[in-house]
């Protein structure tokens, strides 16, 4: 299973306040392994196949 989350920044809604500040969200998220966890998460759970991280 390949998994593309989000869309382009410039097209996120007006009601998530501006992209920089969720930009910064995100990627934090991401350096502290939150995606990871809840990917796997999912995967134990199987709600999901296997999946693979790619950077």
């Amino acid at each position: 299973m390949y998994c593309v989350f989000g869309c382009p920044w410039h097209d996120m809604h007006e009601r998530h306040g501006k992209r920089n500040p969720v930009y910064v969200r995100v990627r934090h998220w991401a350096e502290q392994g939150v995606w990871d966890a809840m990917l796997q998460t999912l995967v134990d759970l199987g709600l999901t196949d296997d999946w693979q991280h790619t950077r």
